[in-house]
């Protein structure tokens, strides 16, 4: 399962930055640019944790640094992921 999940991502173009155990974080974007424009550039940092084949899908940046607009990105996507993950 977790593999599925972490092809699933990079399908979606993120990239696995840290692995431990049964918990994954993934990015996609840059995290500098994101600071100097705000909500124009996509940034998101994502937790995956895969336990008794249920998968939970979190948001590891808060989204702040793109305003109001750019926490309202961060909650969408994370739901995107999640629906996505459901479709498997």
């Amino acid at each position: 399962m977790a593999t599925a999940v972490a092809m699933f991502m990079k399908n979606n173009g993120y990239n696995l930055i840290e692995r431990i155990v049964i918990n994954a974080i993934f990015e996609k974007g840059n995290r500098t640019t994101k600071l100097l424009f705000g909500a124009f550039v996509k940034y998101y940092k994502m937790q995956v944790h895969v336990q008794n084949g249920c998968v939970h899908i979190g948001s590891v940046s808060s989204g702040f640094s793109g305003g109001l607009i750019g926490v309202g990105q961060v909650k969408k996507e994370a739901v995107r992921l999640a629906e996505g993950v459901k479709g498997m």
